[in-house]
């Protein structure tokens, strides 16, 4: 029955791992992706400084986002490395929670600034 416990919190936080990498891939798949965007920003017809405030901000809070991935991903290795399976673990919720609203707030700005950026190629 240990064993069975054992092997569902290991599951558990393989899941956590999962969902961070996850989100560490499309932050870094956003910036990348906007970086290619910067291109229209820069030309002297379209410049403005109103979107660009809201991709600096997003790329800001994306990349705060990866940091705390990274620290979920070390957490994730500390627990292993102790034999502790703790989904619950203070750590681990705290910088999982951190990751998870940074990276929602990255693309919302991100979708704020497309949306600003769309209007204004009319």
């Amino acid at each position: 029955m240990r064993t069975d416990r054992i092997t569902d919190k290991k599951e558990a936080l393989k899941g956590v791992l999962d969902l961070t990498k996850q989100q560490m891939t499309l932050a870094t798949g956003t910036i990348v992706f906007s970086g290619t965007l910067l291109k229209l920003l820069l030309e002297p017809e379209k410049t403005t400084t109103l979107p660009s405030c809201w991709l600096f901000a997003s790329w800001g809070l994306l990349l705060l986002s990866l940091v705390f991935g990274l620290l979920v991903s070390g957490r994730y290795v500390v627990q292993l490395s102790q034999s502790q399976y703790e989904i619950e673990d203070n750590w681990l919720v705290w910088l999982s929670r951190a990751q998870q609203v940074l990276f929602l707030c990255g693309i919302i700005l991100f979708g704020i600034f497309a949306a600003i950026a769309l209007a204004g190629m009319k």
